[in-house]
C-alpha cells in the first residue's frame, strides 16, 4: 500500500521535469520567433447603435477576400471595374460577420463597399470611417494584387436599442486564430468597448446580461481546469498520500483558498506586469509538481503539506489569471460576477476532476500491478501523511513464554522501488513528453 505513494510520486517527478524542459526550450527560442502574418490579418469593426439601426462598419484585409474575383490590369486591381466584385465583397462580409439581436440574427437591408489604400487611416475614429466608406476612391487609385483593405458599411434593423448584441466572426475560419476581428462597441447609452475574438471564439455578447456572462464563466472555467494538465497533476499529487476523507478536505480547501486570493487580484491588476514573469510562473508550476511528486517519496506530515500547499497555491492562482486575461473583455460591466463566476467553474471543474482521481486511486492502490513494481525490505522511518499502525504478527509461543503479554504494533513500512520499476515509470513518462512539448511551444509562441 505505502508503496503506491512512492511509485506515483515519482511518476508525477518525471512528469513535472519534463513539463518543465519544453518550458525552458520555448523561452530559449522565443525572441527569435517572429510572425508578421499574425498582425495583418486582423480585421477592424465598428458596431454602433442608434435608434432603431445598427450600424456595423468593417475593414478587412483584401487578401481575405480572394471569392470576390476583383479584376486586376498586370500586377495592379482595375478599381474602375471592381464595382461588381465589391458587391460580391460586401456580401462575403455580412456572411462572415454576423450580428444577433437576442440571440436572433438579424440580416442588413443596406450595404456599401470600396476598396482602400494600405496606408489610409480613416479607421481610427467611427466618425471617419463611415465618411471614407461614403467616398469612391480616386480615379487615379493604384491597389496592388491581395493589398489594401475592402471597407464596408452595413446597416441592420433592430427592434429596441436595449437588447442583448450578439457578434460572430467566421471570417477564414480554416486559420483559426490567425485570423481575428477587433471589434469597437457602441451602445446607445454608455460606454464603448473593445473586443478582439477570432472564429473559435462563438457567438460574443457585446453587451452581456450579469446572467449571461456569469453562465459563460463557469463554463470557462470549467473547461480551464480540466484542460490544465498542470494543475491536475498537482493536485494528484496532494492527493496521492491522504488516506481519507478529512485531509483531502484540508489541502483542497487550502489550495482553493489560496489559489483564488492571487487569481482576483491579478484580475485587478496586482501581479507584476514584467515579461518576466509569465514564464517564471509556468516555470513554478513545474517545480510544484516535481517537489510534491518527491515529498510524496520522502514523506511528509499534515502541517507541513498544508503550508506548502498555500505557497504553491498562490503560484497556481496567478496560473488561472492568465487564462482568464483574454476572456474579461466578455464581462462587460459585470467584472466581479464574472471573477466570481470564473472562480466556481475552476472548483466545480476540480470538483468532477477529484471525483475521477480519488476513485482511480483507491483502484491503484489495491491494484496487484504495483507489488510488481516494488520489492520489500525491513521497515524504514519514512511514512506517508497518514502512516497507519497495524498490528505486527502473534509472536510464536515459544516467544510467549519468555515475554510479557504485551499489545505489539509496528507502523508500516516503506517499499523502495526495484530496478524495473523506474524502466517502466520512465517509459510511461516519456510517453507523454511529445504533448507537454507541443503544449508549451504553444503558449510560448
Amino acid at each position: 500500500m505505502l508503496a503506491v505513494a512512492h511509485v506515483l510520486g515519482l511518476m508525477m517527478a518525471f512528469f513535472g521535469l519534463l513539463y518543465l524542459l519544453p518550458i525552458v526550450w520555448s523561452l530559449a527560442a522565443q525572441d527569435g520567433a517572429v510572425i508578421d502574418f499574425v498582425a495583418a490579418a486582423l480585421i477592424n469593426a465598428f458596431v454602433r447603435i442608434d435608434g432603431n439601426e445598427a450600424h456595423v462598419v468593417v475593414r478587412a484585409p483584401l487578401f481575405l477576400l480572394g471569392s470576390a474575383r476583383f479584376p486586376v490590369k498586370n500586377i495592379e486591381i482595375d478599381v474602375a471595374s471592381a464595382t461588381a466584385a465589391l458587391d460580391r465583397s460586401a456580401g462575403a462580409i455580412a456572411q462572415s460577420i454576423v450580428l444577433y439581436e437576442n440571440g436572433r440574427a438579424v440580416v442588413p437591408t443596406s450595404a456599401h463597399a470600396r476598396l482602400s489604400l494600405p496606408s489610409d487611416r480613416s479607421f481610427e475614429t467611427y466618425e471617419g470611417a463611415t465618411a471614407h466608406v461614403a467616398q469612391p476612391p480616386a480615379a487615379d487609385t493604384q491597389i496592388y494584387i491581395d493589398q489594401g483593405y475592402v471597407d464596408a458599411h452595413l446597416v441592420y434593423p433592430i427592434a429596441a436599442p436595449e437588447s442583448v448584441f450578439s457578434v460572430r466572426t467566421m471570417a477564414a475560419r480554416e486559420l483559426g486564430d490567425y485570423v481575428k476581428l477587433a471589434v469597437r462597441y457602441m451602445p446607445a447609452r454608455g460606454d464603448e468597448r473593445a473586443l478582439l475574438i477570432s472564429s473559435r471564439s462563438g457567438m460574443v455578447d457585446l453587451n452581456p446580461t450579469w446572467w449571461g456572462a456569469a453562465a459563460g464563466f463557469v463554463g470557462l472555467g470549467i473547461a480551464h481546469i480540466l484542460t490544465g494538465i498542470d494543475h491536475l497533476l498537482f493536485l494528484l499529487c496532494l492527493l496521492i498520500p491522504l488516506r481519507s476523507w478529512r485531509p483531502m478536505v484540508a489541502i483542497v480547501t487550502t489550495f482553493t483558498i489560496a489559489h483564488s486570493f492571487t487569481l482576483i487580484g491579478a484580475a485587478f491588476g496586482l501581479a507584476p506586469s514584467g515579461s518576466w514573469f509569465p514564464p517564471f510562473v509556468e516555470s513554478a508550476i513545474a517545480a510544484s509538481i516535481v517537489y510534491m511528486a518527491l515529498e510524496n517519496i520522502m514523506g511528509a506530515d499534515l502541517r507541513r503539506r498544508l503550508v506548502i500547499t498555500g505557497l504553491f497555491g498562490l503560484v497556481h492562482g496567478f496560473g488561472f489569471s492568465y487564462g482568464l486575461q483574454e476572456s474579461l473583455q466578455f464581462a462587460g460591466t459585470h467584472l466581479l460576477v464574472s471573477l466570481f463566476a470564473f472562480n466556481v467553474g475552476i472548483e466545480l471543474g476540480q470538483l468532477l476532476a477529484l471525483t475521477v482521481m480519488v476513485p482511480l486511486l483507491v483502484a491503484v492502490r489495491s491494484s496487484p500491478v504495483f507489488s510488481f513494481l516494488t520489492v520489500t525490505v525491513a521497515p524504514g522511518t519514512n511514512a506517508p501523511l497518514e502512516s497507519r499502525t497495524v498490528p505486527a504478527k502473534r509472536p510464536s509461543a515459544c516467544a510467549r513464554a519468555g515475554s510479557t503479554d504485551v499489545a505489539h504494533t509496528s507502523t508500516a513500512s516503506v517499499k523502495p522501488l526495484s530496478t524495473r520499476s523506474f524502466v517502466i515509470i520512465a517509459a510511461v513518462s516519456w510517453s507523454d513528453f511529445p504533448f507537454l512539448c507541443h503544449r508549451q511551444i504553444r503558449s510560448g509562441m
